[in-house]
C-alpha cells in the first residue's frame, strides 16, 4: 500500500522543488519508427518544409534547414518561449511543441533523424 504512494512522491517531488518545465521527448530508433513519425507529419500536411506557429507574447523561434526532404514544426502557445530547430543533411523530421510560459528547446539534426519534444512551462 505504501509503495505506490512512495513512488508517486518521488516522481512528483521535482514539481514542488521549483521545477519550471515538464518535458517529454521521443526520438525513435530504427527505420520503421522514424518512418512512422514522418508519415504522421505528412498526414498533418507538413510534407516537406517548415512551419512555425506562435500565439502569445515574447516568443522566439528559429528554424533552419539545409538538405532535401526535411520536415520541421515549431508550435508555441503562451509567453516567453524560445525554440531552435537546426536541420542539416536530408530526411530529418522534428516537431517542437511548447505550451504555458518560459519553455526553452534547442534541437540539431544531421540527417535521417526524427523526433518530437513537448514541453509545458510555468
Amino acid at each position: 500500500m505504501f509503495r505506490p504512494i512512495a513512488i508517486l512522491l518521488l516522481v512528483l517531488s521535482p514539481l514542488g522543488a521549483g521545477a519550471e518545465t515538464l518535458s517529454a521527448t521521443w526520438t525513435p530508433h530504427g527505420d520503421r519508427a522514424g518512418e512512422a513519425l514522418r508519415r504522421a507529419f505528412e498526414a498533418q500536411a507538413l510534407r516537406r518544409g517548415a512551419s512555425v506557429l506562435q500565439s502569445g507574447r515574447n516568443n522566439q523561434a528559429a528554424l533552419s534547414q539545409s538538405g532535401a526532404d526535411n520536415q520541421g514544426l515549431i508550435v508555441q502557445r503562451g509567453s516567453g518561449h524560445s525554440a531552435t530547430l537546426d536541420q542539416t543533411g536530408g530526411g530529418n523530421a522534428y516537431a517542437i511543441i511548447q505550451l504555458g510560459r518560459g519553455a526553452r528547446t534547442q534541437v540539431a539534426q544531421t540527417g535521417g533523424e526524427a523526433g518530437v519534444s513537448v514541453q509545458y512551462g510555468w
